[in-house]
């Protein structure tokens, strides 16, 4: 396969004025429209290999990609049951590095059907499905199904844009083919109670809704709510969609990147990306946080691949603990207003994502005497967990109190501790299946686990 890179240019300048020329737009449009997430491609010249996806593993500056280089797709034979619908302006049919779309809808006329109103949705589909080949780029989620829902953006097609109402549609078409998770790399100039309904039956049906943040450099919490420019999807119902910012290929935040307090749950590389075209054979660069919330839904594509019963909210936490948190930006219950959670890590998310699918099991515990065990019941013992489940958490508890959590525990046994019960606790995760074990000290010459 050969593939051309073609290189989109954009001073600084222009950007300045491109992102001002978005707001104004966006404060006078109507309730029937939509806006894009705009997408400042660099001249940035690089050389066509997998060595230029900077996201998957960042030669310049390590640490600062999406963890994804110990994954392999071997070991995810089921990402070909998980549909990723793309809401964007199609997916063309014919790159030889990107699949095609299982299931078409073109939102804008309200029918099936494979239709394709600009370069942005190839480009956010590449980013999660690219083949692994010998040439051209890599996607984070290679076998997964692609659900392709085309809309007119605002950007692209001014005077006559897809109405909201449509793109609800869409998106409850997308749900009833199957699709699990929702990429939504656009942002809306208006609250509709149409697109909140669709969101919303998307999520009471199992989808995870990503969302890219917006590219104007705002604090959506302060400046988005009432009377700001325009809605991201992020904003609606923030404790179960997914909010993405961008960061470049240094590890901080894109200063365009928007942010804000419950708003944002993670960033993700969205900086000069290299990505496929709607032209086949040809790649190009863009930035922006259309192009980083896509590497959040391939990472989800790989955990569902993992273990398809996860819900929502059990996705949702896994990408927020395994985030990393980012250097130079302070947290508060490992929370930033600017930037989530942290970085998106795609091998911890599928490790966290494969201990859920463990069967929990009630410890079985050893204790062992330092000194040996004797009337006197002076010393210390050791209490261990022999048949733990990968992913379990285990605490320790005496007599109601919680000691510590881990595998084994030490305890100080004296004559005043001979009514002590010590219990095991073992959960799983934010599913709370919880099954408890508990130590009898009372009686000096057994131990006594409950069954």
């Amino acid at each position: 396969m050969s593939v051309t890179i073609v290189l989109w240019s954009c001073t600084k300048t222009d950007v300045v004025e491109l992102q001002k020329e978005v707001i104004d737009t966006r404060s006078v449009i109507g309730e029937s429209s939509t806006i894009p997430d705009a997408n400042f491609e660099e001249p940035i010249v690089m050389q066509q290999s997998f060595s230029n996806q900077w996201a998957l593993k960042n030669t310049n500056y390590p640490g600062m990609d999406i963890n994804y280089e110990p994954i392999s797709m071997s070991d995810y034979p089921n990402i070909r049951n998980i549909k990723v619908a793309v809401v964007d302006s199609g997916i063309i049919t014919d790159h030889p590095n990107l699949p095609a779309p299982v299931a078409s809808y073109d939102a804008h006329n309200l029918r099936q059907g494979n239709v394709v109103y600009g370069r942005h949705g190839t480009a956010v589909a590449g980013i999660i499905a690219a083949s692994h080949g010998t040439s051209g780029i890599a996607g984070v989620a290679p076998g997964v199904q692609l659900i392709s829902v085309s809309v007119k953006t605002e950007q692209e097609f001014p005077q006559n844009s897809t109405p909201l109402k449509n793109v609800a549609e869409g998106i409850k078409w997308a749900v009833n083919q199957g699709a699990r998770i929702i990429n939504c790399s656009w942002v809306t100039g208006t609250n509709d109670k149409d697109l909140d309904a669709a969101i919303v039956y998307a999520i009471n049906r199992g989808c995870i809704v990503v969302c890219g943040m917006g590219n104007d450099g705002l604090d959506l919490y302060y400046g988005g709510w009432g009377g700001g420019p325009y809605r991201a999807p992020a904003m609606m119902y923030v404790d179960k969609t997914i909010g993405v910012g961008a960061i470049e290929e240094n590890g901080s935040r894109w200063a365009h990147s928007n942010y804000g307090r419950h708003i944002i749950d993670v960033v993700a590389p969205g900086h000069t990306i290299l990505t496929t075209l709607d032209v086949p054979s040809v790649l190009a660069y863009f930035t922006g946080t259309s192009f980083a919330a896509p590497h959040v839904s391939g990472i989800i594509a790989l955990m569902l691949a993992t273990d398809p019963t996860l819900a929502v909210d059990e996705v949702n936490e896994i990408i927020g603990q395994t985030a990393r948190e980012m250097r130079g930006y302070s947290t508060t219950n490992s929370y930033n207003d600017a930037v989530g959670y942290g970085l998106v890590d795609a091998y911890a998310a599928v490790e966290m994502a494969r201990s859920y699918s463990a069967v929990l099991t009630r410890p079985a515990l050893r204790l062992e005497m330092h000194p040996a065990l004797n009337p006197i019941l002076n010393g210390s013992g050791t209490i261990t967990v022999t048949n733990p489940v990968r992913g379990a958490i285990y605490e320790w508890t005496r007599n109601g109190m919680l000691v510590q959590s881990g595998r084994s525990v030490t305890f100080d046994f004296s004559e005043g501790n001979t009514l002590s019960t010590i219990h095991c606790r073992a959960r799983m995760g934010s599913r709370k299946s919880e099954l408890s074990s508990p130590v009898n000290i009372h009686d000096l010459w057994r131990i006594e686990v409950e069954k």
